[in-house]
């Protein structure tokens, strides 16, 4: 196993963890019908789901040689990011005060699996 490869497991694995862990408070924690569920639903949607769109306007382009249009592009994607985060803070606290900590729980989990996926879709192109 070279370093690539080590990586992707640890990060993998560790996504894999927060990912159960997040699960497992949740399931404790309440049911999905109060503030705190739909919470968690909505910020484990939500964030992979921003990042798709962030593509889909060509956050991920490369740089090529107009380095003036590709700040344009980073900066219209950090701009955008910046208002889907207080989106989702300001929708959170309409929900209800457990509503903001599911929706930031909801985030991590949904960014868990993501870097999840990542990591197997990275060690499985690597063989």
């Amino acid at each position: 196993m070279n370093h690539r490869r080590g990586a992707a497991v640890l990060i993998g694995g560790i996504a894999l963890l927060v990912l159960i862990g997040d699960g497992i408070y949740v399931a404790l924690r309440s049911s999905l019908g109060h503030g705190f569920g739909i919470g968690f639903l909505v910020g484990s949607v939500a964030l992979p789901l921003y990042g798709l769109v962030a593509r889909a306007l060509g956050a991920g382009a490369p740089i090529g040689r107009d380095r003036r249009r590709a700040r344009a592009r980073a900066r219209r994607a950090n701009v955008l990011y910046a208002a889907f985060v207080l989106a989702l803070v300001v929708g959170a606290r309409s929900l209800g005060d457990d509503a903001l900590l599911g929706v930031l729980l909801g985030a991590l989990a949904g960014l868990g699996c993501l870097f999840f996926t990542m990591s197997v879709r990275e060690l499985i192109s690597r063989r």
